[in-house]
């Protein structure tokens, strides 16, 4: 007898970083029968329904991430206190309103004359906190979902005995004083107003406003609850847990192939040519599409770091069209600026990629086998970048503004101790032992088989 296909209802914080992973999840379900659903900000309509699935966008006043994210005086990027302020404001003050909108979406297909009593399965990354009041014990309009899964957008974050704070961009403990001390750091950090306190307090305050019933975790550890953790990278690149989330997977990184994308940029036979022939390396530098970057902090000094390497071709990807070089910036002959190039047509070309450290960059610079460089120090990058360069894949300069010639020593030992990119290219081997998209969809049906 065929297994009955849910119907999937996916959400995600609506920004494309976090969004990316849902993208070939949705294609490969669509493709395979399933009805898909997707809520999110109206930016990402287009690639929504470029997968096929149904979209239903998000209220105005939660879709747009400028309006979300303002500047707070006192609390630079990069510091606890920002982060504190962008948890509240990016990411649970929108809680109310995304889980309204899932309840609708879920009434309006459960109440169609088209639905035949299939289950129902929310499927959020890990960015999204929208299904937490239901899995805390909020009420629940209409049709119950028969499952939560959580798609692993950001390097595994929740809590554990032999880790530090999530963000503090520490090793796992080695003694039980270590241990203890990651222990009190972890308290102080969800409570303290130094830190991430108000962040927390405002969750708690949300869920209960919301009719949950059950105790607030740290706001980290909430993924511990949902029926499956499909964490999209290798067990390999995170750090050993002593006490791992019972429903935490590791699946490897979805690459999403075939997207609809702006031209390649005038330069492309150039690559290919430099590629084919190895007649120079190729370096990539990109910091990511968000609007408030800096080109100081990463584009320009690696230009500036670079400029004298006639045996470099360095390929600066500036993220989007708003993003803006210096006018005085002189570029030099062996580099090559765009708005945007896709990243899985360009990085099986590439020798090294410096990055601001992005989940989603890292993985696939090592889905393809690209050691990094990374820069930056704001949002989840702490720890994403001290786990990368853990698995001897990638250097770490731990700043938020890199100086040229910190760069270009970074790059050169990178091209000249061959570890790097062996380490690169085995961690790309293992990648490609896993079919993640067939493993999502043997997770659905496994958890709805229990459930049955």
């Amino acid at each position: 007898m065929a297994q009955v296909k849910p119907i999937i209802i996916m959400t995600s914080t609506p920004v494309m970083a976090h969004f990316k992973s849902l993208l070939p999840i949705s294609t490969y379900l669509v493709k395979n029968g399933y009805k898909v659903h997707i809520t999110t900000g109206a930016g990402l309509r287009e690639d929504s329904e470029w997968t096929g699935a149904t979209f239903h966008p998000y209220p105005q006043e939660i879709a747009d991430p400028a309006t979300l994210l303002k500047e707070v005086e006192g609390a630079p990027k990069g510091t606890p206190q920002r982060v504190n302020y962008d948890l509240q404001q990016f990411f649970i003050g929108p809680i109310p309103k995304q889980y309204q909108t899932l309840q609708d979406v879920c009434e309006d297909i459960t109440t169609s004359e088209n639905y035949k009593g299939e289950p129902i399965v929310v499927m959020n990354e890990t960015g999204s906190w929208a299904m937490a009041p239901f899995l805390l014990g909020a009420p629940w309009r209409g049709v119950t979902p028969s499952a939560v899964i959580t798609i692993g957008s950001i390097a595994v974050s929740c809590s554990d005995p032999d880790l530090a704070p999530f963000n503090a961009g520490l090793p796992p403990a080695k003694t039980d004083e270590d241990r203890a001390k990651y222990a009190a750091m972890t308290k102080h950090m969800w409570s303290s107003s130094d830190f991430f306190g108000g962040a927390q307090a405002l969750y708690d305050q949300t869920l209960k406003s919301l009719g949950a019933t059950k105790e607030t975790p740290d706001l980290l550890d909430t993924v511990k609850l949902s029926d499956r953790y499909l964490q999209c990278s290798l067990e390999e690149q995170e750090y050993k847990r002593a006490d791992p989330p019972k429903g935490l997977h590791y699946i490897g990184w979805p690459e999403l192939k075939g997207r609809k994308v702006p031209p390649l940029p005038s330069f492309w036979d150039e690559i290919l040519e430099v590629s084919k022939n190895k007649s120079k390396k190729i370096v990539f530098a990109c910091q990511g599409t968000v609007q408030w970057n800096d080109m100081n902090d990463l584009i320009v000094p690696t230009i500036k770091g670079l400029a004298d390497r006639d045996d470099i071709l360095l390929i600066a990807s500036l993220g989007a069209p708003h993003q803006r070089l210096p006018e005085d910036l002189e570029i030099p002959p062996n580099t090559r600026v765009c708005n945007y190039i896709p990243f899985e047509d360009l990085l099986p070309h590439i020798d090294v990629f410096v990055n601001s450290g992005g989940f989603g960059s890292t993985q696939q610079s090592l889905y393809y086998g690209v050691p990094l460089i990374l820069v930056g120090i704001g949002e989840d990058k702490p720890e994403n970048n001290a786990r990368t360069e853990w698995t001897g894949a990638a250097i770490n300069l731990n700043c938020q503004t890199a100086q040229p010639d910190a760069v270009r020593e970074a790059v050169t030992k990178i091209l000249e101790d061959e570890s790097y990119s062996r380490r690169a290219k085995h961690l790309s081997a293992q990648y490609h032992k896993l079919n993640p998209l067939e493993l999502v969809e043997q997770h659905i049906q496994d958890v709805l088989n229990r459930r049955n």
